[in-house]
């Protein structure tokens, strides 16, 4: 078998196993990859800055990685 043939295609790659991407910093805003660890760190940072009033995820415990 050719050994092009083994390689992922440029457009729309189908990854197995499991895939990483490095963490992009907090506030990025582009097309970029987004890892579990990005996505936790937003939602964390949402919940903490939520005034009091609207922070019911923290009084539940149903925050982010709670």
């Amino acid at each position: 078998m050719d050994e092009t043939n083994k390689k992922a295609p440029l457009n729309s790659p189908a990854l197995t196993g499991t895939p990483t991407t490095p963490t992009a910093p907090q506030g990025t805003n582009s097309t970029q990859i987004a890892s579990t660890a990005f996505v936790m760190a937003a939602i964390a940072a949402l919940v903490d800055s939520s005034p009091d009033a609207l922070n019911t995820l923290n009084e539940t415990g149903c925050g982010a990685g709670q």
